[in-house]
């Protein structure tokens, strides 16, 4: 049986351990507590230059218009590190279906294929429409070499309404990304139907056959973006016939120096 001293050592020792819980719980009060919490901050407050950059730019990605940076990012603290929830076109594709960009289509732009969406658009903001990262056709140049679209005689439409005119950007039912099928594309804006077409084309019927097999769709050294291996009558009616330089005319014959050198044959001696 325990004795009165040790009851009383086992209390005191009881009644000090629950004077210390007081106190902890007394010092660690919710008002202490929220004190000592750091202040949360936003993206923005520490990506200053973000701001400068990009929110002045004519066209802004909604997410970051609306400030809302975690949409794409995971937070990184103190720690200067970007991480992105999704890597490549698996983030965009969280808000841009593959419905939506008709990716479901047989041909896929090589750029999405084999890159990423930011290989043509800045994820945050642009001058140009639709984010791109540069301006009309250069955009398309940045893969696509631009010497092969600008030779002497550069088709039209190319100039004017620019590479979206058409093809798609993203996918198409068609080859070369082609907005319709080819022939069907090129009677679109070129009435064959016209009565100068038609002699052009010496009544060919050019509705039955590929426009591409006598002309490139893009640039030419030829009149009427004219592909070098095209042959009479078209070239003549197409455009006026180039004289022929004076030192690529075939030679004229010299009778006179082909009977001296038969007069200079010797016979055989019998």
């Amino acid at each position: 049986m325990a004795t009165a001293p040790a009851k009383t050592n086992a209390a005191g020792i009881g009644m000090a351990l629950l004077c210390c819980v007081v106190v902890l719980w007394s010092v660690a009060t919710p008002s202490d507590a929220k004190k000592r919490k750091f202040k949360k901050r936003e993206c923005l407050d520490c990506h200053e230059e973000f701001v400068d950059e990009y929110l002045s730019m004519s066209y802004v990605h909604p997410g970051i218009e609306d400030r809302k940076c975690e949409g794409c990012h995971l937070r990184h603290g103190i720690v200067g590190k970007l991480i992105l929830k999704e890597e490549g076109n698996q983030l965009c594709s969280e808000c841009h279906t593959l419905e939506d960009l008709k990716l479901d289509a047989p041909g896929v732009h090589t750029a999405l294929k084999e890159g990423t969406c930011s290989s043509c658009h800045n994820p945050h903001a642009s001058n140009s429409p639709h984010l791109l990262s540069s301006e009309g056709n250069a955009v398309c140049f940045e893969c696509h070499e631009e010497q092969d679209f600008s030779r002497a005689v550069v088709h039209e439409v190319l100039n004017q309404e620019g590479c979206a005119e058409c093809h798609l950007a993203h996918a198409s039912p068609e080859r070369h990304l082609l907005t319709r099928a080819p022939t069907a594309l090129c009677v679109s804006c070129h009435e064959s139907d016209d009565r100068s077409f038609q002699e052009a084309h010496a009544e060919y019927p050019v509705e039955r056959s590929a426009c591409t097999v006598c002309h490139s769709p893009h640039s030419s050294e030829q009149p009427a973006l004219l592909r070098a291996s095209a042959t009479p009558p078209w070239p003549r009616r197409i455009a006026k016939p180039a004289t022929t330089p004076p030192a690529t005319r075939m030679p004229s014959p010299r009778p006179q120096r082909m009977a001296s050198s038969a007069a200079t044959v010797t016979t055989p001696r019998t």
